[in-house]
């Protein structure tokens, strides 16, 4: 049971690092709009989907919607 544990808690790490791996390649989408069908607030930086390319206004939220950077 001991040999159990440790692995059980590595799998559990590995699944609750990012909270989608839905994107076609793992965590990574092409585009805001493939993003958004996902998360459809956008993520912030730190998450597996954030990616610089992706954050247009570089306020470390990537994908954000115009309400969320309050432009209405």
């Amino acid at each position: 049971m001991k040999k159990v544990l440790p692995f059980a808690a590595v799998l559990i790490l590995l699944v609750t690092a990012c909270d989608s791996l839905t994107g076609p390649s793992g965590c990574h989408f092409q585009n805001c709009t493939e993003l958004r069908r996902v998360h459809r607030d956008g993520v912030p930086r730190g998450h597996c989907a954030y990616r610089t390319e992706l954050d247009r206004d570089n306020d470390g939220h990537a994908c954000e919607t115009s309400a969320d950077q309050g432009g209405g």
